[in-house]
């Protein structure tokens, strides 16, 4: 009885909040205030600051002495991999993205020429445009806490749950308990990102997309949320940079779109990951040796 309540508080609660955020985003909707002015960017800041603690303390409520495990947030394990995959994944997502969009952004590059950027909906102009500390916390912090506890956290638990009431004894279980949650909360996560038109809005869409598979496929492995709000927040933060021409905007200095400086980053991101994985397979296997050994 006790796993059933928990069950119903912890769906009840999910479907609060998609009807919730559906009727009132308020963590994207702040974003479009941004261009009245700094003033009106800190107030909805706030808000979104405001939105967040709500979420979090009315599952802490609700779910009681199980939030932590409906959200994904009851250990840290992958943090220091998913630090240095982030931006391998991102400049993946960027020519993934880009090589889908194309059609679409040469048409708007006919249609608009080089103010392609004015005719985009409000959302991306405040990426560039927006009061920077104010943006930085919008996108890359409280989106990134926020999305993630919710679709990789509530959603993906009251997904599994649900699918673990249908569990059988076959092998086809355990693959859909992985599936089933990893596709729905990708599929879900990307058409909320359907909100800008043009071939920016295909590059949006499909990046959210990839981010949204990639940060399913870390909770799936880790059973945490963690690394996907790290891999999630670096993405957005460097996504924010690029817009804002941080890293250059020269076409001479990027290869497929993406900057080169990115790519040498990501490069050295993905030499690290490896020797990471190598001494973590080396202390695995010295373990199983002494084991061995000591059984014997």
């Amino acid at each position: 009885m006790t796993e059933r309540r928990e069950l119903l508080r912890g769906v009840a609660l999910t479907a609060s909040l998609a009807i919730a955020a559906w009727l009132f985003p308020i963590w994207r909707l702040g974003r479009v205030f941004f261009a009245a002015g700094l003033s009106s960017a800190n107030g909805a800041l706030a808000a979104q600051c405001a939105f967040l603690a709500a979420v979090l303390l009315g599952a802490a409520l609700v779910l009681r002495g199980s939030a932590r495990r409906w959200l994904g947030l009851e250990h840290a394990r992958g943090v220091g991999q998913a630090a240095f995959f982030a931006l391998p994944s991102h400049v993946a997502t960027t020519w993934v993205a880009l090589a889908v969009a194309f059609p679409a952004i040469t048409r708007d590059l006919e249609r608009h020429g080089a103010t392609v950027r004015t005719h985009a909906a409000p959302l991306v102009r405040i990426t560039t445009e927006g009061p920077l500390l104010a943006t930085l916390l919008s996108s890359t912090i409280i989106a990134a806490i926020f999305e993630e506890t919710f679709f990789r956290g509530l959603l993906w638990t009251s997904i599994t749950r649900v699918t673990d009431k249908f569990r059988t004894v076959t092998m086809w279980h355990e693959v859909l308990s992985a599936i089933v949650p990893l596709l729905s909360c990708t599929l879900i996560f990307a058409l909320l990102h359907a909100d800008t038109p043009g071939g920016l809005g295909v590059v949006r869409v499909v990046s959210a997309t990839v981010l949204g598979l990639v940060c399913g496929l870390w909770r799936l492995f880790t059973k945490s949320t963690v690394p996907g709000i790290l891999i999630h927040a670096i993405n957005n933060l460097v996504a924010t940079g690029r817009a804002r021409g941080w890293t250059g905007t020269a076409v001479k200095d990027q290869i497929f779109g993406v900057p080169a400086i990115l790519i040498v980053l990501a490069t050295f991101s993905l030499m690290v990951l490896g020797v990471m994985f190598w001494i973590a397979h080396s202390r695995t296997s010295k373990l199983v040796e002494d084991e061995a050994k000591y059984l014997n």
